[in-house]
């Protein structure tokens, strides 16, 4: 969907977006964030332009879990909202998870973007009314590459 209004929000996945996945089985209390290239001084630079929030699936993790992991590499602070599926008791595809983050922004569908790395976050963020941008590369050039097309 190309809309007309600027863009106000980003939203993140988590997993494959931002950090390397971990296995499904692996334990909470063992997860190590391992931050993707250059996610560090994007996240900072997008901070800078829009308001940041997080949608991730996952079966166990609470906003508290994925906080605490995010704090570890120093993007956590960015992240004005952290919306898990287990908070929200739904899973991308269905649209709840992304919607409960925009309105905890306060930030339109229609001034928003959602990066993600897969099928169901297209999905997701498609049937919330936002816009969709399949990461490839950095988020900086994943965004740009949003914008230009939008233009």
């Amino acid at each position: 969907m190309i809309s007309e209004q600027p863009l106000a929000a980003v939203l993140l996945d988590v997993g494959g977006t931002l950090v390397q996945e971990a296995a499904p089985t692996a334990p909470v209390d063992r997860l190590v964030a391992r931050l993707l290239p250059a996610v560090r001084e994007d996240i900072e630079w997008l901070a800078s332009r829009y308001r940041l929030g997080a949608v991730t699936n996952t079966s166990v993790m609470t906003e508290t879990d994925v906080r605490r992991l995010l704090d570890t590499v120093g993007v956590g602070r960015h992240l004005e909202v952290v919306v898990t599926s287990v908070d929200v008791g739904v899973a991308k595809p269905d649209p709840l998870p992304i919607q409960v983050a925009l309105e905890r922004l306060g930030v339109a569908a229609a001034a928003s973007l959602y990066v993600g790395d897969r099928e169901s976050d297209r999905i997701a963020a498609t049937a919330a009314g936002c816009g969709y941008a399949p990461i490839d590369g950095t988020l900086r050039e994943t965004i740009a590459r949003h914008l230009a097309q939008r233009r």
